[in-house]
């Protein structure tokens, strides 16, 4: 009796031990029963339990289902690895065709050594559409350059949808309907023919450069469309109409006279309220208030009876700038914004007063050239590098200026803005 009690007891004991080997194993298994969704992906990752080594463990991952590897989706790596230098702990199932139905089974393939964690397959549908892809606006320009953007949205075309990753959405050049020649009259910047979408931001935008002559002859535009992969469903615009203009500097020349000012007392009361003052020292423009530009010279020749004679303080030497593309006021929404050639003249009084005078003496100017009512082209004048010393003169007490010229361009609705029309 004796001897068995003991053969029991090492039997149990050896019993015992199987069992806490057992249990001790590093276990693996998904993370999730079913993957997250990011942008149209799905993103399996692994959870590791128990596990105290440093060398690399390959966990092999099995696709089936009736979603077929490299036809239905393609994936960043066929297994995960634990450990070592280069470890991979997500798994990322990218739909070729976004409007499948299909179903994917992912299953690990268990190591030596390791036990199966709760989740060991995963079963899910391929994500779907993403959402509602559209052009901002109907139209745009082609100056020296420009910046074309786009919106994503949700299904219902509402909600703004930020993507966690970013995203690229292919764009084409629609030759039969553009007047334009790609390579010829323009190019896209960096030869990158997509919609830029940077990581948490829910708009993006493809960029277009001038490259023909001087002056645009005829009118030549430009149509560009979405290309559509059932990645995102079309929106409002999925294809945009650009006029191509070339660069605003070649068409400043000549003598302009006085059409409307733009931006006057009811435009800044209407915008500071009783937080601004002096509302009437503002430029009122007079009929006879004019400038000529010599652009062979590099002259810009003033002559206003106007306020205006505060800041243009007579003949000036004229340097080109760059385009400067700001808030001005006049758009409609804070998304769109205002494109205009700059220009620097070296006799300029920045404070934009009768009494008192900077000693800085260059100042930068903006100008557009812009559709009129009848048709004719208006030169829209935009003195955005002022700091006033008489009409709202709150304005640096709310940090409206900025550091850097051109100042008045920081924030909306403190350029002095006016059209003019071309001589006869």
């Amino acid at each position: 009796m004796k001897k068995f009690y003991v053969l029991a007891l090492a039997a149990m004991t050896l019993l015992a031990g199987c069992k806490k080997d057992s249990a001790t194993l590093p276990s693996v298994s998904f993370e999730t029963a079913v993957p997250t969704t990011v942008d149209g992906t799905s993103v399996l990752s692994i959870s590791v339990s128990d596990y105290t080594g440093t060398e690399a463990v390959t966990v092999p991952v099995k696709f089936a289902g009736d979603a077929v590897k490299g036809t239905d989706y393609t994936v960043s790596a066929e297994a995960f690895v634990i450990g070592g230098a280069s470890p991979v702990t997500s798994i990322i199932v990218t739909p070729v065709d976004y409007t499948s139905k299909k179903t994917v089974k992912a299953s690990l393939e268990l190591p030596e050594g390791f036990a199966a964690g709760k989740y060991v397959t995963s079963e899910f549908a391929l994500s779907g559409p993403v959402g509602v892809i559209s052009f901002s606006s109907k139209r745009g320009l082609l100056t020296a350059a420009a910046v074309i953007s786009a919106d994503v949205l949700t299904a219902d075309g509402s909600t703004l949808l930020p993507l966690q990753n970013g995203d690229e959405i292919a764009v084409s050049v629609n030759t039969e309907k553009s007047t334009a020649v790609e390579g010829t009259d323009f190019k896209f910047k960096n030869g990158k023919k997509a919609i830029v979408i940077e990581p948490m931001k829910s708009s993006g935008s493809v960029e277009l450069e001038y490259i023909g002559s001087e002056t645009v002859e005829g009118n030549k535009t430009i149509v560009l469309d979405i290309a559509l992969n059932g990645k995102y469903s079309g929106g409002q615009y999925i294809s945009t109409t650009i006029e191509v203009l070339g660069s605003y500097w070649n068409m400043l020349g000549g003598k302009w006279v006085i059409n409307e000012l733009l931006t006057d007392a009811a435009f800044f009361s209407s915008m500071w309220g009783d937080g601004c003052s002096n509302y009437d020292l503002l430029p009122a423009l007079t009929p006879s208030d004019s400038f000529e530009i010599d652009l062979e010279t590099g002259v810009f020749k003033p002559a206003f009876d106007s306020a205006f004679k505060n800041y243009f303080l007579g003949e000036a030497n004229m340097t080109k700038g760059d385009e400067v593309t700001y808030h001005s006021g006049l758009e409609a929404n804070f998304k769109e914004q205002t494109t205009v050639q700059s220009f620097i003249l070296d006799n300029v009084n920045r404070y934009f007063s009768a009494t008192e005078k900077s000693d800085d003496k260059e100042g930068y100017i903006g100008a557009r050239i812009i559709d009129g009512d009848n048709g004719e082209k208006l030169l829209e004048l935009h003195v955005f590098d002022h700091t006033s010393k008489s009409f709202m003169p709150e304005l640096p007490d709310y940090y409206i200026y900025g550091t850097e010229k051109p100042v008045a361009a920081a924030y909306s609705h403190s350029a002095i803005i006016a059209t003019f029309k071309k001589a006869k």
